[in-house]
């Protein structure tokens, strides 16, 4: 497998071979929002977030094939959702209320929605938002 995400093929190959199994504890920490993560990294441009979802989809399809088609009906509906995921991410609003993602965008939370709508409307007015939330936020 080629991509990005090194634990994608990871757990779809291992889960694809056997049992998995749910330990009731925590065993790890996955941070988020951290600067320099490759999270953060990926989401840093419209650019990027498109690469990104785009070697997952690569992943899953790759997957696919090597299973002969096993889970091609979970499969599609894990890549429909990342690229719901990654429009949601680029807010390409006009997209995601197509026929083709209105169920998935009829699902999203209200607040989500209105982030999504209030940049459509206005960029500019969306990043004073977002850095007004973020310093209130920063001072407690």
């Amino acid at each position: 497998f080629n991509g990005v995400c090194g634990d994608l093929p990871l757990r779809l190959i291992l889960g694809s071979k056997g049992y998995a199994y749910y330990f009731d504890s925590i065993m790890s920490a996955y941070r988020t929002g951290v600067p320099g993560s490759a999270s953060m990294r990926a989401l840093s441009s419209f650019a990027k977030i498109k690469t990104t979802f785009d070697a997952h989809i690569m992943i899953l399809q790759e997957f696919d094939a090597y299973t002969d088609g096993q889970y091609h009906d979970v499969i599609q509906k894990a890549i429909e959702l990342k690229l719901f995921t990654s429009l949601v991410h680029r807010q390409e609003l006009v997209e995601l209320k197509s026929e083709r993602f209105r169920h998935l965008y009829d699902e999203l939370h209200w607040y989500s929605k209105l982030k999504l709508r209030l940049y459509s409307f206005s960029p500019t007015l969306f990043r004073i938002a977002r850095d007004l939330k973020r310093r209130l936020a920063a001072r407690g």
